[in-house]
């Protein structure tokens, strides 16, 4: 059985999203960007577009491990469950809060925004758990992804889910629901902003499926048989999720800022592809060793999840002249490098070496922080 033994497939593949989140939250310059570093416009998928599933899928492989609490009593897994989500949306609201402070020198709480990757995170898990403490069986679990994610789709194609304005139904719930003053500002290709959030209420829905998907495939890995045929299932599995969503995606296009039921497909597919490689080579070659700067990117992915996103904006209050200290090290390596997409690239990828210098030290201080 696979429960008692820990995963450093799951720590990497955790590892590498958190990876690919800092270099694509963090260029030299939001003006100078390789295009595979940016998100699709609207459809279409980037490989930063796998980015944030790839951890929402991570995140429920994880929760199919932790099944300690599901033997509780329901008034402490309840007590348990809620304290984690409302931590993890509270946390993300505050790094809203400071990164708005930081910017500006306000604290306007009547245009903060209240969704973000934190608060996403956090519904998702509070739904998946109460789920899983309802649901036993695996088939049930994926009658219930079914569900949502046709659900989902029906929503989209009856209130013009894929077009990209105000008018599309998930814009509109968002507004009703958190008020247009709390939403991400998306710009139209004319240039003409409309307050659409890519991680908002509505669309967390297919986002909940995802997780749930993690959860199921992890159950599956818990199973008497041999670890190379464990993999190999669930290798079978993520390429029937690709091959179809890729086939649906020509009636439901893959977008991420609506989190399309094809998007939940693909993007869950490629995640449990990359997981069954890292497996294969961590967990049944026994070479985690050589990719230990993903085992420690994902071993304390929210907590380098937070400081890569205060350290940066701290750093801007130190000034070299009338330049923030991150923009003067930008102009630098511009100034060194043949273009400015490579000089943007540069200083990200740099950036996640400082992080990996914080990861290491929890790593080998065994600091592991969780909520």
């Amino acid at each position: 059985m696979m429960t008692q033994q820990r995963l450093i497939s799951l720590d990497m593949l955790r590892g590498l999203a958190m990876a690919g989140m800092i270099l694509v939250n963090n260029p030299g310059s939001w003006s100078h960007i390789y295009v595979p570093l940016e998100h699709s416009v609207w459809n279409g998928l980037t490989p930063t577009d796998l980015v944030f599933p790839f951890f929402v899928f991570a995140m429920g492989m994880a929760m199919g491990f932790s099944t300690k609490g599901l033997t509780a009593s329901r008034a402490s897994y309840l007590r348990k469950v809620m304290k984690r989500s409302v931590l993890l949306f509270v946390i993300g609201l505050l790094l809203t809060l400071i990164g708005r402070w930081l910017n500006t020198g306000e604290l306007c709480f009547s245009q903060l925004r209240v969704m973000g990757v934190l608060q996403r995170l956090s519904l998702s898990y509070l739904a998946v758990a109460l789920i899983v403490r309802r649901v036993k069986s695996v088939p049930t679990m994926t009658f219930v992804v079914v569900a949502l994610l046709s659900g989902y789709w029906l929503l989209l194609m009856l209130g013009h889910g894929f077009d990209f304005s105000a008018n599309n139904i998930v814009a509109i719930v968002d507004r009703w629901l958190l008020g247009e003053n709390h939403l991400y500002i998306e710009h139209l290709p004319d240039g003409t902003p409309i307050a659409f959030d890519p991680e908002g209420l509505l669309s967390t829905i297919p986002c909940v499926a995802q997780v749930l998907l993690g959860y199921i495939c992890s159950r599956l890995l818990c199973t008497s048989q041999e670890l190379p045929r464990r993999i190999l299932r669930l290798a079978v599995i993520g390429a029937l999720l690709l091959l179809s969503g890729l086939l649906l995606s020509y009636m439901c296009p893959l977008n991420k800022k609506i989190w399309s039921p094809t998007f939940v497909m693909v993007t869950s597919g490629y995640a449990l592809l990359a997981w069954t490689v890292m497996a294969w080579f961590a967990d049944l070659k026994k070479q985690g060793r050589r990719a230990y700067p993903l085992v420690a990117f994902g071993s304390n992915a929210l907590a380098l999840y937070v400081f890569s996103g205060l350290a940066l904006k701290l750093l801007g209050l130190v000034k070299i002249g009338t330049l923030p200290l991150p923009e003067a090290f930008y102009n630098l390596l511009a100034g060194l490098l043949p273009d400015k997409c490579m000089a943007s690239a540069v200083f990200g990828l740099l950036y996640v070496g400082c992080c990996f210098v914080v990861a290491h030290v929890l790593y080998k201080r065994k600091l592991f922080i969780k909520l």
